[in-house]
Parts: C-alpha cells; structure tokens; sequence
C-alpha cells in the first residue's frame, strides 16, 4: 500500500466552494513551495464561487480551484498542533455572495521545500511543454518515501506542484477528526 495520499477536500452539502486566491502577487509561486511567511498580504482573499450560489456554509476545509489546503482556524490549530515540518500557516481572508469577508479566521496551510521524491523509473509521466522541470500530468506516479524527509507529513512533490500529498496515516488521523471537508484520494 503506497504511504502517500493526495489531498482532496470533499463536498459538503450546502458548504461553500471558493474561487482561486486573489490579492497576492506571483501566487503561482506557491505551487513550488516558495517560502510567502514574509511577504504573505493581508489583502489576499477567496470568493465563494458564484456558480455555487445556493452554497453558503462554512466548513473547515474548502474546495478551491488553486488545490490548496483553505482551513478554519480549528483545521489549522490541528494541523500546527501535530508538528509537521516545512508549513507555513497563512492568514487569509474569504468573501461570501456579496463580497461581505466572513467573520471567522482561515488559512492556507503552505508546504515549503518541496522534496526530490518522485520515483520517475517507477512512474509514467508527461513533462511540461512549458516548463520543462514540471510534471504536467501523470497516469502513474510512485513517491519514494525514503527520499521524504521524515518530518514531512504534507507536502508538494519537487516536479509535480499539482500535487498535494499527505502521508497516510496523517491524513486518515485528519479525517478521524470529523472536520467537514476533509478528504483524501489514493495517488494513481
């Protein structure tokens, strides 16, 4: 069994779905671990997702276009309680129907330092036309876990920043909390 999952919020019914990030420059950035701890703006923000305009919940973890990991502060004083290395914890702010920004705090939970693990003689990818040091999508992919560093409990791959994973005991620790919108997807 592969001991990494990738991160998948999950419908909530009636949970609010959000747009991607907005307010920050170089937001792409993220994708590839960059540190943003000192240059994070207050300004940066979510929007509920007009196409969803009957889902106005909020939940503690948020489906968003970005694959981000958008958590409540409950999410989060969970996630930072476990001690996981290489996070970064960003305050953001999340805008409802009418650009009203909801009271309680959110955050981006940011992994930084992405490790070199993607097993690529074990994995079946296709590289980026136009950057050639991304994965650009993937039928198999096989991690290595002895090239994770062991504190490492979530984290973006080096060469595949569209992927968000999760150790797999982490993640099913995660889900056993019963925050809404937790969810995890094998790595295929």
């Amino acid at each position: 069994m592969n001991p990494f999952v990738a991160w998948s919020a999950c419908p909530v019914e009636g949970g609010a779905v959000l747009t991607q990030l907005q307010g920050v420059d170089r937001a792409f950035a993220m994708d590839d671990g960059e540190s943003f701890a000192n240059v994070f703006p207050s300004g940066a923000h979510f929007r509920f997702d007009p196409d969803f305009k009957r889902d106005t919940l909020p939940v503690d973890f948020y489906i968003n276009v970005d694959g981000m990991m958008v958590c409540s502060a409950r999410a989060m004083e969970f996630i930072r309680g476990q001690a996981p290395d290489a996070l970064e914890y960003l305050p953001v702010g999340i805008l409802d129907h009418k650009s009203k920004r909801l009271v309680e705090q959110h955050w981006i939970v940011h992994p930084i330092d992405p490790p070199d693990c993607i097993d690529l003689a074990a994995s079946k990818v296709t590289w980026s036309s136009l950057d050639p040091d991304s994965i650009q999508r993937y039928r198999h992919l096989e991690l290595d876990p002895s090239r994770v560093p062991a504190g490492r409990q979530i984290f973006r791959p080096k060469a595949c920043p569209g992927l968000l994973a999760l150790r797999r005991g982490f993640a099913e620790h995660l889900v056993q909390q019963q925050f809404s919108g937790a969810g995890w997807k094998e790595i295929k």
